[in-house]
């Protein structure tokens, strides 16, 4: 399986992501339209603490509170 690594951040516009595809197509991936709505809406659940750090516990749904991830 063809894979890359691109950094991206959140509530990119589809128009942002133009270049992802195209990479996508370079690559050859058989459907590179889906790429288009990488970041486009990402929904996290987060506990904010009083000393401003805010732990992610879900992602779109997925449960990661088990994972130190901070935002």
């Amino acid at each position: 399986m063809k894979k890359f690594v691109e950094t991206i951040s959140f509530h990119r516009g589809k128009e942002d992501n133009f270049e992802i595809e195209e990479r996508a197509k370079q690559e050859k991936f058989p459907d590179s339209t889906p790429t288009l709505y990488i970041g486009y809406e990402v929904i996290m659940e987060i506990e904010v603490g009083e000393d401003g750090n805010c732990k992610v516990l879900e992602i779109n749904g997925i449960d990661i509170s088990d994972k130190e991830v901070f935002i």
